[in-house]
């Protein structure tokens, strides 16, 4: 079996990076779906993906009442 074979399975590292990723591209909508994926799969988020979240969609004004759902 190689490890083409074997599924990737995304953990918190790889959704923050994601997120980061998809932040800095200005698609702060779509780093708000990763973020729920990834709380749905019961991923816990960590402090340094909520810093990400904060960070990038605070540079957004129209995303501004969405980070606020971060704290709900």
């Amino acid at each position: 079996m190689s490890a083409a074979d074997v599924p990737a399975v995304p953990d918190a590292a790889t959704y923050t990076l994601l997120v980061r990723t998809l932040c800095y591209a200005r698609q702060g909508e779509l780093a708000l779906t990763y973020y729920e994926d990834m709380k749905a799969r019961g991923i816990r988020p960590d402090r340094i993906l909520y810093n990400t979240l904060i960070s990038g969609l605070s540079r957004d004004e129209t995303l501004h009442d969405r980070v606020m759902t971060l704290y709900g």
